[in-house]
């Protein structure tokens, strides 16, 4: 199998671990998405904006929350033009107004935290940390945020329905991602941090630590995950993995009409995924 990324990342593993097809639908075939997740628009929206604040503040400037409301209202109306969105029970307004309660809550909890980079681009191999056995894609992300602390701390900034188990993150693909590549970096045990904003009526941001040195029996876990999905990506199995959340998916008739010589005519160029863009950029 020789028509996949040339390197992997947290969304890849994930997407993977989610469902095999669905990988192969976003990374291998490249089919265009038969509508717009207004979950995944909406959080790449205020994203967006939490970004665009702490990069002014970098920049020596005092930005106003209400410019931020403004950007993330910009960006949502860009990731939800022109194409197909399943509005359900909401509309272009409502989602807005959610946005910008998302982003101000948000801000108005942790505008002083002292943030030194955003987007910050990563690459490291992926090793076992005993072995020195190295994958052959290397991982590559972005850290949301770095924060100055004593150890400075990765903040990964999450919108959610609902608050998380603690216990959730000791195998969680991302989390594992960024501790892997932070010992690789800068040396354990490595700190992060996720800000998950709930999505609610009244929105409220919850706060989950996660701290693990290189030798830690979870990174081992997370190398052996890491290892099997590779391995799985590299010879070509892309199983669908048939649930409740068929009818979500952005790729399900994309799914059912499925083979291995139909679905590379359906290949369309998109824009990159988030593991392969740029440094960040707000589009106002």
């Amino acid at each position: 199998m020789t028509d996949i990324p040339p390197t992997t990342s947290a969304s890849q593993l994930t997407a993977y671990a989610m469902c095999p097809r669905l990988y192969a639908m976003r990374y291998v075939y490249h089919v265009e998405p038969e509508f717009r997740s207004l979950n995944l628009a909406l959080g790449s929206a205020v994203h967006g904006a939490i970004g665009w604040f702490f990069e002014e503040k970098l920049a020596g400037r005092i930005p106003p929350l209400d410019e931020a409301a403004r950007i993330v209202a910009a960006d949502l109306l860009a990731e939800t033009s022109g194409v197909l969105v399943r509005w359900k029970d909401e509309t272009p307004e409502t989602l807005e107004q959610k946005a910008q309660s998302l982003v101000r809550t948000y801000l108005g909890k942790y505008s002083e935290q002292d943030v030194v980079a955003v987007e910050r681009r990563f690459e490291v191999d992926i090793e076992h940390p005993e072995t020195g056995e190295s994958l052959p894609r290397p991982l590559v992300g972005y850290f949301d945020l770095l924060v100055r602390t004593k150890k400075q701390d990765i903040i990964e900034i999450k919108t959610t329905s609902k608050a998380w188990h603690p216990k959730s993150l000791e195998r969680h693909l991302q989390v594992g991602s960024y501790v892997t590549a932070a010992n690789a970096m800068h040396g354990g045990p490595a700190r992060v941090s996720v800000h998950a904003i709930l999505k609610q009526k009244t929105p409220r941001v919850e706060e989950y630590h996660v701290e693990r040195g290189e030798y830690d029996m979870l990174n081992l876990w997370f190398f052996q995950a890491a290892k099997e999905i590779e391995g799985a990506i590299a010879a070509g199995h892309f199983p669908p993995s048939p649930g409740n959340t068929c009818y979500e998916c952005e790729y399900a008739k994309s799914c059912l009409e499925y083979h291995e010589k139909v679905v590379p005519l359906r290949r369309q160029h998109r824009a990159p995924q988030r593991d392969d863009r740029q440094p960040l950029r707000i589009a106002v």
